[in-house]
């Protein structure tokens, strides 16, 4: 008997209705209403039904010799999607589509996907929505930053929705770092999506954060909304606030964005965007900050003074990639320029990476070292020895740490990547300049 071939489906499918689907082929095996299993795995990898899984399993039924009927259910799904398609009838037979031959409808929709990525909130690493937080607790993925006993953020409810909000009488001054909102490099642009309580006490967000005003450490950019509805924007360095500007009034809907963009030179500006009867609305306000050079932190962080009650309903922190086919991004935190990698007890260090890069058909990132003052390649660290696979994205990061670099220096780091879509092309190449592997001491005095 001839192999069973999978060749389409029937119509579009839109998983917000669910309903009947027909899977269409040849040669399919076994008798009317035999069971069959039919899988669908998206092509780009994105998650279906669950959050990181990108396979659907519907429970079907043989039709006929070239039809199989199912029902498919219901999810939430907000960006479409291909899928190749498999079925796997009585006996063990298996039958895949040789390409992806289902097309899976989604709706963006940003009460479930704040940032419009396609990516659901209960999904989103970028998103807190405090849903999975007992009440009354600190939120997931948070740390106070100056210490036990501050007022800190708790989580709410909001008319049955969870949200966070600071405990407290708003003093002492308190600020909370969320965990998952760390940049990629100093000075990046950032997009944050806010939904705060129309109306109530006081909330701040601190953008490019490093410290806090109570820990008299560090700066950062204050985005705030007063107990009038008035939204203001002030520069906090150390303990100090700076140069406060009045904006407008919180729009009724209180769904905010911010978006920090580095300008030319030593200037930034933060945009204001709000949802505007039921429109996003770009601009509401411009704060230009002339010089720029304080605020490198990777952190976001809110805090509470004015009180804070003010509850945070939903919040996303977008790091933007840049628009290069590849960047390597330094930062003190991980590694850069200049960087004194700590050697261990065999004499060697790990160098971390991370490359942002845009690749829809992935690639691989690969790694040599050579001396700083010569060229020369140190052996054992060739590009052809150190290779690291990229996953498609569009907007991807990838982190990989390049293992038992020896004691010495001072080396260049050189990362090329190479694009899988463009037959293995070498489409960008950044150095780490001038680390070494050593001893860090400290001194103070």
């Amino acid at each position: 008997m001839p192999a069973p071939a999978v060749l389409s489906v029937v119509a579009a499918i839109d998983p917000r209705v669910g309903g009947d689907f027909i899977v269409e082929g040849t040669d399919f095996p076994g008798a009317a209403l035999d069971p069959v299993t039919i899988r669908f795995r998206a092509s780009d990898g994105i998650g279906l039904a669950a959050c990181s899984d990108p396979e659907v399993t519907v429970l079907g039924a043989r039709a006929s010799a070239g039809a199989v009927h199912g029902v498919f259910p219901v999810f939430e799904m907000t960006r479409s999607a291909t899928a190749v398609v498999s079925l796997e009838f009585p006996g063990a037979v298996v039958a895949t589509s040789t390409a992806p031959i289902a097309s899976l409808v989604g709706t963006p929709i940003d009460t479930n996907d704040q940032n419009l990525d396609g990516v659901l909130d209960a999904c989103d690493s970028k998103t807190y929505t405090f849903e999975g937080d007992p009440l009354g607790a600190r939120p997931a993925s948070t740390t106070a930053l100056d210490g036990p006993g501050q007022p800190s953020l708790v989580v709410v409810d909001r008319s049955g929705d969870r949200a966070c909000a600071f405990s407290g009488t708003g003093t002492p001054t308190a600020s909370e770092r969320f965990d998952r909102s760390g940049g990629d490099f100093p000075q990046q642009d950032l997009t944050v999506y806010a939904d705060v309580d129309p109306v109530g006490s006081s909330i701040n967000l601190e953008l490019a954060s490093e410290g806090s005003l109570g820990g008299y450490a560090g700066a950062c950019l204050i985005f705030q909304v007063q107990p009038s509805n008035v939204t203001a924007f002030y520069e906090r360095q150390a303990n100090q606030i700076l140069r406060g500007v009045v904006g407008p009034t919180l729009p009724a809907s209180g769904r905010v964005r911010l978006r920090l963009r580095k300008g030319d030179g030593l200037a930034s500006s933060l945009r204001l965007d709000g949802l505007v009867a039921g429109a996003w609305v770009n601009d509401l306000f411009v704060y230009d900050i002339p010089d720029d050079r304080p605020y490198r932190g990777l952190e976001f962080a809110a805090s509470n003074y004015y009180g804070g009650g003010r509850a945070i309903r939903r919040l996303t922190i977008v790091r933007e990639v840049p628009a290069a086919t590849f960047t390597l991004a330094k930062a003190p935190e991980r590694s850069s320029d200049s960087h004194v990698f700590q050697r261990g007890a065999g004499d060697t260090a790990s160098i971390p990476l991370r490359a942002l890069y845009r690749l829809p058909a992935g690639g691989r990132a690969e790694v040599e070292v050579v001396r700083s003052a010569t060229g020369e390649t140190l052996p054992g660290f060739e590009f052809a020895t150190h290779s690291f696979a990229l996953s498609p994205a569009t907007a991807g990061r990838a982190d990989f740490v390049l293992a038992n670099v020896p004691t010495g220096g001072n080396y260049d780091v050189q990362v090329r990547v190479r694009d899988a879509g463009a037959a293995d092309a070498i489409v960008g190449q950044q150095a780490l300049l001038d680390v070494a592997v050593g001893d860090i001491y400290v001194a103070a005095g």
